[in-house]
């Protein structure tokens, strides 16, 4: 038993991790989810084996400890295979928290395959992260986005329907370029989100305008698809499924071209914020936007209820009684001498 042990301890945590990434495609995980860990985990690894220290028996918090103080000197896309020409910021708090995040399931699943007698990360806390700032589109900035893109060109037109449905209906990216035809209901105006994140369906509705111009596409803009019987909604211009990168470099170039920040993501912030505003309570938002807790979600409220308390200043009861009041006596009859 105790030889068996000390073959353990010398496993090679590359060996580990392949096993626990195969665990997870057994359990029907989504494939981008497990790239996800595997570009995480692989990180770690690489880190460790520089060390010297890349074998089960090293795997514990104070190695995890020294992983997160490597990280904090790291910066952005450092480890990309084409290296970037201009000077580039520290690697983000909130990409250091989900390096670590990533870790402590694999530390969970070694201690629950008996690898290791207990969680050796139970004491490890993630790094605190600020929130990313949310920065919904204004109005102006909505208007110039579709001003710039041409709906009778039928290039124009798939771009267009893309950025309205993220925009109207609060889909990811990933969820909005797998909708297949059954998917989509033009009769109901409802979309069946079958591929969503955690896998767990939902059911989204679209307005009277992304109705039109799904209707459009379908009838004018969706060409014939390579691949026999694909049924995938939006295609490229050659047939194919379309790719998140497809729609992420669309509005890269928009971004380009008409000065505003856009991002895939950025619709999606667009879209809960609105819908707080004009009344949607938080559990239905959450039903909608297929988060698992309402926890997320308070980063929009915040956001709806700071625009409320400005709407307040401006609209106070108070302040237009009294202003009411005065304006009342300054036209009160003046009492002239007899």
């Amino acid at each position: 038993m105790a030889a068996a042990s000390r073959a353990i301890a010398l496993t090679a945590l590359t060996a580990l991790t392949r096993a626990h990434l195969g665990d997870l495609k057994v359990r029907n995980f989504k494939p981008k989810t497990i790239q996800g860990y595997a570009n995480k985990l692989g990180r770690f690894t690489r880190w460790a084996e520089s060390a010297g220290e890349c074998r089960l028996q090293d795997f514990d918090s104070t190695l995890v400890k020294r992983y997160i103080a490597y990280l904090q000197t790291q910066r952005r896309w450092e480890t990309h295979p084409t290296p970037k020409r201009t000077p580039q910021p520290p690697l983000a708090d909130s990409a250091i928290r989900n390096y670590i995040r990533d870790l402590k399931p694999f530390a969970t699943w070694l201690e629950e395959e008996l690898y290791t007698a207990e969680n050796v990360l139970v004491d490890v806390r993630k790094p605190k992260a600020d929130e990313t700032p949310i920065e919904p589109f204004p109005d102006e900035e909505i208007r110039r986005i579709f001003a710039s893109l041409d709906p009778t060109d039928p290039f124009g037109l798939r771009d267009y329907v893309l950025l309205h449905t993220l925009w109207d209906t609060g889909l990811r990216v990933g969820e909005l370029v797998a909708l297949t035809l059954d998917d989509v209901d033009l009769q109901h105006c409802e979309i069946r989100v079958a591929h969503a994140k955690f896998g767990k369906w939902r059911d989204v509705g679209f307005g009277k305008q992304t109705h039109k111009y799904l209707t459009r596409y379908l009838n004018l803009a969706r060409p014939q698809p390579v691949i026999e019987g694909d049924r995938h909604f939006f295609l490229s211009l050659d047939g194919y499924p379309l790719q998140e990168g497809t729609v992420q470099r669309l509005c890269t170039r928009l971004s380009s071209r008409i000065g505003v920040h856009i991002h895939c993501h950025r619709f999606r912030h667009t879209f809960a914020v609105n819908m707080l505003r004009n009344g949607t309570d938080i559990r239905t938002l959450q039903k909608l936007m297929g988060h698992a807790s309402v926890q997320i979600l308070t980063r929009y409220l915040n956001l709806a209820n700071a625009d409320a308390i400005q709407a307040h200043q401006s609209n106070s009861p108070a302040d237009r009684f009294y202003a009411a009041q005065s304006v009342a006596a300054r036209r009160l009859p003046v009492k002239r001498g007899a």
